[in-house]
Protein backbone atom coordinates (compact mmCIF):
# COMPACT_ATOMS: atom_id res chain seq x y z
CA UNK A 1 0.00 0.00 0.00
CA UNK A 2 2.81 2.46 -0.72
CA UNK A 3 4.44 1.91 2.69
CA UNK A 4 8.13 1.34 3.25
CA UNK A 5 9.14 -2.04 4.69
CA UNK A 6 12.51 -2.92 6.16
CA UNK A 7 13.41 -6.52 7.07
CA UNK A 8 14.62 -7.05 10.62
CA UNK A 9 16.30 -9.96 12.33
CA UNK A 10 14.61 -11.16 15.49
CA UNK A 11 15.94 -13.55 18.11
CA UNK A 12 13.51 -16.15 19.42
CA UNK A 13 13.65 -17.03 23.09
CA UNK A 14 14.78 -20.57 23.83
CA UNK A 15 11.77 -22.83 23.41
CA UNK A 16 9.64 -20.04 21.90
CA UNK A 17 6.82 -21.19 19.68
CA UNK A 18 5.49 -19.00 16.87
CA UNK A 19 1.95 -19.87 15.82
CA UNK A 20 2.30 -23.57 16.63
CA UNK A 21 5.70 -23.90 14.97
CA UNK A 22 9.22 -22.97 15.94
CA UNK A 23 9.63 -21.16 12.63
CA UNK A 24 7.39 -18.68 10.87
CA UNK A 25 6.58 -20.35 7.52
CA UNK A 26 6.69 -16.95 5.81
CA UNK A 27 9.94 -15.91 7.48
CA UNK A 28 13.54 -16.51 6.46
CA UNK A 29 15.98 -18.57 8.53
CA UNK A 30 19.59 -17.37 8.39
CA UNK A 31 22.26 -20.10 8.65
CA UNK A 32 25.76 -18.75 9.20
CA UNK A 33 28.43 -21.08 7.88
CA UNK A 34 25.66 -22.36 5.65
CA UNK A 35 27.88 -23.88 2.98
CA UNK A 36 30.13 -25.77 5.41
CA UNK A 37 29.58 -29.33 6.60
CA UNK A 38 27.54 -28.43 9.69
CA UNK A 39 25.67 -25.65 7.90
CA UNK A 40 24.59 -28.08 5.20
CA UNK A 41 23.32 -30.52 7.83
CA UNK A 42 21.41 -27.74 9.59
CA UNK A 43 19.90 -26.52 6.30
CA UNK A 44 18.71 -30.01 5.38
CA UNK A 45 17.29 -30.53 8.88
CA UNK A 46 15.42 -27.22 8.80
CA UNK A 47 13.78 -28.08 5.49
CA UNK A 48 13.03 -31.75 6.16
CA UNK A 49 12.01 -31.63 9.83
CA UNK A 50 10.75 -28.11 10.41
CA UNK A 51 9.34 -27.31 6.96
CA UNK A 52 11.38 -24.12 6.56
CA UNK A 53 10.75 -22.70 3.09
CA UNK A 54 13.10 -19.71 3.03
CA UNK A 55 16.79 -20.15 3.88
CA UNK A 56 19.60 -17.64 3.66
CA UNK A 57 22.92 -19.50 3.71
CA UNK A 58 25.88 -17.28 4.66
CA UNK A 59 29.52 -18.21 4.22
CA UNK A 60 32.77 -16.40 5.07
CA UNK A 61 34.51 -17.99 2.11
CA UNK A 62 31.78 -16.95 -0.29
CA UNK A 63 31.59 -20.47 -1.60
CA UNK A 64 28.50 -21.44 -3.49
CA UNK A 65 26.64 -24.66 -2.98
CA UNK A 66 24.42 -25.26 -6.02
CA UNK A 67 23.98 -28.94 -5.17
CA UNK A 68 22.79 -28.04 -1.67
CA UNK A 69 20.42 -25.41 -3.05
CA UNK A 70 18.98 -27.97 -5.47
CA UNK A 71 18.64 -30.54 -2.70
CA UNK A 72 16.77 -28.33 -0.24
CA UNK A 73 14.63 -26.53 -2.80
CA UNK A 74 11.00 -27.31 -2.09
CA UNK A 75 9.36 -28.64 -5.19
CA UNK A 76 5.76 -27.60 -5.76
Amino acid sequence: GGGLRVPRLARLAVGAVVEGSRFDPEGTVVVTGGTGVLGRLVARHLVEVHGVRHLLLLSRSGGSAPELAAEVTVRA
